[in-house]
């Protein structure tokens, strides 16, 4: 697994439910798109978001992770899918995360 460039801890006795609720929140208030949501099979039980902006090349992940690795969030991006619109919306997205969380 590729390194998080960004990472941001879940409150204690925050949910799961309620972290992914904020997290899909915070995407749409920053106008990026779920291009898929899955889960990894390196976390069983985690959540896993690729987003992307309109139809722009790039691909940021988003993954929540659970309780028992962590309770976190992370951020990657992969160097095949990196686009010059993701820098900008990875410290939006992190700080709507943070007012959320």
């Amino acid at each position: 697994m590729i390194q998080p460039e960004e990472e941001l801890a879940v409150p204690t006795g925050m949910t799961l439910a309620t972290a992914a609720a904020a997290i899909e929140e915070a995407i749409a208030t920053e106008g990026l798109r779920v291009a898929q949501r899955s889960t990894l099979a390196e976390y069983p039980g985690c959540l896993h978001w690729h987003l992307k902006q309109g139809k722009e090349a790039g691909i940021l992940e988003v993954t929540l992770l659970q309780r028992r690795d962590g309770g976190r969030i992370l951020f990657s991006i992969h160097a095949n899918r990196n686009a010059d619109w993701i820098p900008g919306a990875l410290e939006r997205l992190v700080v709507a995360l943070n007012s959320r969380l």
